[in-house]
């Protein structure tokens, strides 16, 4: 940061990403956490006003509809209230330690704290990456192909900055991939489809490929097999 060059043949752009703060009206006027701040708590909040949970008509549209039950029956019994597609139109600061947030549907919600966790945007500011030919998509992530390679030779990106899959074990998967390519030519690459997705809840929620609704779409065939019906399944003594 203090103007030194410093040149190399061959380097990877892992610069992370970054909290998005909407463009809402009133929030920029008070006090609003984001996962980077949330952690600077030294007490648990009285109430929580979570923005961004999900704009959809239900949990983790990118899950199964039936894990999606399951987290909002294990939400509503530790008394989480749940405002499934809904749209916060204004945020105020009335008093303090109090925050308060309109919805699109006249609703008004208060709270002591707000965190904001709507998305994350590359952290890409002042790298120059249009003069080195970095191509990037049209949210801004830096696009590679499967062995981490950018569209600048000698340039890999890996980790959230690509935008591919925004989770911890996916982002050291492709620090390997992009780390020994800078060595020699592999043929390992990254695949998004055998890459466990995982939301943090209690219960957790994973799993690794296809849903059945992408199955279905690209005309696969969907099967049950209960485990009563496996033979390796534990038996009484």
């Amino acid at each position: 940061m203090d103007g030194t060059a410093i040149g190399a043949g061959r380097l990877i752009v892992a610069t992370g990403t970054k909290p998005v703060v909407p463009p809402i009206e009133g929030l920029a006027d008070g006090p609003f956490l984001t996962s980077e701040m949330v952690w600077d708590l030294t007490r648990a909040a009285a109430s929580l006003l979570v923005l961004g949970v999900e704009a959809a008509a239900r949990l983790l549209g990118q899950e199964e509809p039936a894990a999606s039950e399951v987290i909002a029956r294990v939400f509503k019994r530790d008394g989480i209230e749940l405002r499934l597609g809904a749209k916060a139109v204004r945020v105020r600061y009335p008093a303090p330690d109090t925050v308060r947030v309109e919805l699109d549907d006249g609703s008004i919600l208060d709270a002591q704290h707000l965190l904001v966790a709507v998305g994350r945007t590359p952290v890409t500011e002042g790298l120059g990456l249009e003069s080195a030919g970095v191509g990037r998509d049209e949210r801004g992530f830096i696009r590679t192909d499967e062995r981490m390679a950018t569209s600048a030779p000698g340039v890999f990106a890996a980790g959230d900055v690509t935008g591919r899959l925004l989770f911890t074990h996916a982002a050291d998967e492709m620090g390997r991939i992009a780390g020994n390519a800078l060595r020699w030519p592999m043929r390992r690459r990254f695949r998004a489809e055998s890459t466990p997705w995982v939301t943090f809840t209690r219960p957790e929620v994973a799993r690794v490929g296809l849903t059945e609704a992408e199955t279905a779409g690209r005309g696969g065939r969907i099967a049950y097999l209960p485990m009563t019906e496996v033979d390796r399944r534990s038996q009484s003594a």
